[in-house]
């Protein structure tokens, strides 16, 4: 019975840690969500180029692009993120359109940024550690 008790608190835990961004009431939020989404692109690609970082966390800083990024997109098309916000968005995601075309061209935006610096072993170890890509999960 303990066991059970225990397996469904750490359930919970884990489904509320998931879906936090989905809860993000204010505009002050939302956007802190798009910037985690655009570092995350960043820093997964350039875990790649480094060679940083394995596979499994490359494809969860991925995750939590996509997961980030659509709740911001989400937010911006619904109305919550006023227009004069703008100015605070994440530039890569300020294009209009569905999530998903959103959120292809952000990441193509993070690959032409990355790609500039691919031979700077020195640039890329500076940007992760700048973006905070080691905790972004």
């Amino acid at each position: 019975m303990q066991e059970i008790k225990m397996r469904n608190l750490l359930l919970a835990i884990g489904l509320i840690s998931s879906a936090t961004t989905a809860y993000a009431q204010t505009p002050e939020e939302f956007i802190r969500i798009g910037h985690k989404s655009w570092a995350a692109f960043q820093c997964a690609l350039i875990a790649g180029a480094a060679g940083s970082l394995d596979e499994d966390d490359r494809t969860a800083l991925f995750k939590v692009a996509m997961d980030s990024g659509r709740s911001f997109v989400e937010a911006r098309n619904s109305g919550k993120l006023p227009p004069e916000t703008v100015k605070q968005w994440p530039a890569a995601l300020s294009m209009e359109g569905e999530p998903g075309f959103v959120l292809g061209n952000t990441f193509g935006e993070a690959m032409n940024v990355i790609d500039l610096h691919r031979d700077d072993v020195e640039w890329l170890a500076s940007e992760f550690e700048e973006l905070g890509c080691a905790t972004l999960r």
